[in-house]
């Protein structure tokens, strides 16, 4: 017989009692029938990694709410005359691509400006239905001037990546076009559909593979804690109320198979005894075991996830910091970025006002182009 030692967070009033504030209690888990010590240590160490990786988790949601306070604060009303700024460059550029009198190349360029500026702006969650209507028409003007053997090339690699997400596209569809596709009013429904199918089949493949592996005794126990923690066993109303929710915790431990939560929920409903000592077998604690290790593999996911996403890298990689000084350091050198940054742009609306001054921006961006050496170039970037 061996004894697993964790804290939980209990109460020394009533059972169904939460209203008291939390003590911390000792809970033991005696397993039985010839469990080894070094399976005994491996729980304790996974309990302690998955409260690590939760206080972990707690202390980056923490840092990046302080830093989009901060954010929102002090660099945002410079970002958005920056952004502002750039508006209407995009609207100077176009005014002067559907003008005429440019040369085809002067024109493409005009393009690539644009659809860069409008990219731009839609990345940093600045899009409008302004800069959507002047993205599409020059995208659209763009397609139609496309060499036939290059939209093919493109339409082509299109089927690919379309087939690739599940769309019954024909390999041998000779009227297939990628831009009438993705325009096509149905589209959107159709995809959101599609995935809300993929969903379900994939939420049923993990329900049935989670009921194969349902431990029965565990099943068992959930079964016997529910009969003893259920609401219509009192007449109290308050009671009533305090059993629902135990009983909505036993219930979501129970579908996420969250063994270890109704050990410490028995411990809980089991309180009228003088011990807190939960016993489980030998299988119980293989499959207490795989339930904590499922456990660490979401939570490290989940952390994964959450640095990685695009926005959030954002805010970590320029404004990470170990104290608040660090903080106000990186927001002053991020705004001291903004305000070049919108000078420049302030010099290319002056360079846009006419449609000679444009000719003339554009010839010195194509001479800027000729005279590119990728060795020796630098983007400018906020470090």
């Amino acid at each position: 017989m061996f004894i697993i030692n964790t804290t939980i967070m209990s109460h020394q009033t009533n059972l169904f009692n939460f209203e008291e504030p939390p003590i911390k209690e000792e809970l033991s888990i005696v397993v039985k029938n010839k469990s080894k010590q070094s399976a005994i240590n491996e729980i304790n160490k996974k309990i302690q990694k998955i409260e690590k990786l939760k206080t972990k988790f707690e202390k980056e949601k923490t840092q990046l709410a302080k830093i989009k306070k901060a954010y929102d604060k002090d660099i945002l009303p410079f970002e958005k005359e920056f952004f502002d700024i750039k508006k209407r460059v995009i609207d100077q550029l176009y005014k002067h691509y559907t003008s005429k009198g440019f040369a085809k190349w002067q024109t493409a360029l005009l393009e690539d400006f644009l659809m860069e500026a409008c990219e731009f702006l839609f990345d940093s969650g600045m899009g409008t239905s302004e800069l959507i209507e002047i993205y599409e028409a020059v995208k659209k003007n763009i397609s139609e001037k496309m060499d036939p053997i290059e939209k093919d090339f493109v339409n082509e690699m299109a089927k690919d990546i379309l087939s690739d997400f599940g769309f019954d596209v024909e390999d041998d569809d000779e009227d297939f076009d990628f831009e009438d596709f993705i325009n096509d009013k149905d589209f959107a429904k159709k995809h959101h559909e599609q995935q809300h199918e993929y969903q379900k089949i994939h939420e049923e493949s993990l329900k049935k593979e989670k009921v194969l592996n349902t431990n029965k005794k565990f099943q068992k126990l959930y079964k016997s804690l529910v009969k003893k923690a259920h609401p219509d066993l009192v007449t109290s109303t308050k009671e009533k109320e305090q059993r629902e929710v135990l009983m909505k915790k036993l219930s979501e431990a129970w579908q996420n198979r969250d063994y270890y939560q109704l050990l410490l929920l028995k411990n809980k409903i089991e309180k009228d005894n003088d011990t807190t000592t939960i016993e489980i077998d030998d299988e119980q604690s293989k499959s207490l075991l795989k339930q904590l290790d499922a456990e660490i593999e979401q939570l490290d996911f989940t952390i994964f996830q959450f640095k990685e996403d695009e926005e959030h890298q954002f805010y970590f990689k320029n404004f990470k910091h170990t104290n608040q000084n660090g903080l106000k350091q990186k927001i002053f050198k991020y705004n001291e970025f903004l305000k070049l940054q919108k000078k420049e742009t302030l010099l290319e609306l002056e360079r846009l006002k006419t449609k000679a001054a444009t000719k003339q921006y554009l010839k010195d961006k194509r001479d800027e182009f000729d005279n590119y050496d990728e060795d020796f170039f630098f983007p400018l970037s906020f470090k």
